[in-house]
Formats: C-alpha cells, sequence, structure tokens
C-alpha cells in the first residue's frame, strides 16, 4: 500500500511540475536523481524529465525574439527549424541559416520562468 502511495504522488507531482515548466522540471530532473533519499517510484516516475521536456511553441519563439530584439525571425534568418533539435527544462535550441552570411547555426533560446 505504501508503494502505491508514493506512486500516486509522485504521478501527480510529475503532473504539476510539467504544467509549471521552466525551474520545476529542473526541480523534477534533480529529484529523478535522488534514488539515496528518496524512494523508487519518485524517481524512476521523474525520469521522463530528464530528456522528454516539453517544448515552446514557434509561435511563442517569435514573440519573444521580437520582444528582445525588436526584430522578426525572419530579419535575421533565412531558415529557422520550426522543431527543436533538443529541449531541455530553461532551453531549446533550433537549426537556422544566418540571413548575414548563410551560415547553418544553432540558436538557443530561454525559456521564460
Amino acid at each position: 500500500m505504501l508503494r502505491a502511495c508514493h506512486q500516486r504522488c509522485a504521478d501527480r507531482t510529475l503532473h504539476v511540475l510539467e504544467k509549471n515548466g521552466s525551474i520545476f522540471l529542473k526541480l523534477g530532473q534533480h529529484l529523478s536523481s535522488m534514488g539515496y533519499l528518496l524512494p523508487t517510484e519518485w524517481c524512476t516516475t521523474f525520469i521522463p524529465l530528464q530528456d522528454k521536456c516539453p517544448v515552446s511553441s514557434l509561435e511563442s519563439i517569435e514573440d519573444m525574439y521580437y520582444n528582445d530584439t525588436g526584430r522578426h525571425i525572419e530579419d535575421d534568418f533565412e531558415q529557422f527549424s520550426p522543431e527543436p533539435i533538443g529541449a531541455a527544462s530553461l532551453a531549446q535550441v533550433h537549426t537556422a541559416v544566418l540571413r548575414e552570411n548563410h551560415q547553418r547555426v544553432a540558436v538557443k533560446v530561454s525559456i521564460p520562468i
């Protein structure tokens, strides 16, 4: 019964961490590695936070880019991949091609907390 209780609580907590995003996902990642302190149910439930973080939409990235730079993404990039090649709790990375010199680059976008 105790294991089942731990699992229910870990599942509920995972949902809350994912819903709140950013720093809460970082907390869940840290908790997933604390097998020396937390019950197994908690650690295994939080493991997906290590590599399956939610991603921000392209629209939200475009808005953030415009708010930060006063420019549109297409002003600076010939191409900007809508899907990130990597996503973590606090940032995600997109591939792009600079308009200025046609160089392929990786663009790291911080996710707002």
